[in-house]
């Protein structure tokens, strides 16, 4: 009858050392891809420079960056949203949305502005209405 025999391989150092390191690296990298955002980062304070009747849409964009999305609308009337959300390990840290209406090329309002603070928007609203504005839950009203 045949014996078993037991060996042990003992590996080098160098290779536990690498195992060790590459786990790391391994883990650090999830924890990064975890942190993510879509859209543009834009400055609240640009808001303050829009101004209904005035403001074009290629001005709009030179301060607020591309928009997320553009809506045609009937009459020469278009909406142009822009949006930021930032979200580190699966929970949103920063979200803002604004959508400006436009016709024949200049700002006639912003319809929507969500999570942009009260005392920002009351400043805004000097230069161009403001329809609606919302606080939701899921990041902090950024009041920059």
């Amino acid at each position: 009858m045949p014996t078993m025999q037991l060996v042990i391989v003992r590996r080098p150092l160098v290779f536990a050392i690498h195992d060790h390191f590459f786990r790391c690296i391994s883990v650090m990298v999830l924890l990064l891809a975890s942190c993510a955002s879509a859209g543009h980062r834009w400055d609240h304070q640009a808001l303050l420079q829009l101004r209904a009747g005035k403001t074009t849409e290629a001005e709009a964009v030179a301060l607020l960056g591309k928009p997320v999305s553009r809506t045609n609308l009937p009459n020469s009337q278009r909406i142009l949203g822009f949006q930021y959300v930032q979200v580190a390990f699966v929970v949103t840290t920063q979200a803002k949305m604004v959508s400006l209406l436009f016709e024949s090329d200049r700002l006639v309002r912003i319809i929507h502005a969500t999570n942009i603070s009260d005392e920002l928007l009351d400043q805004v609203e000097r230069n161009v209405p403001v329809q609606s504005r919302v606080e939701v839950g899921g990041g902090q009203p950024l009041a920059q």
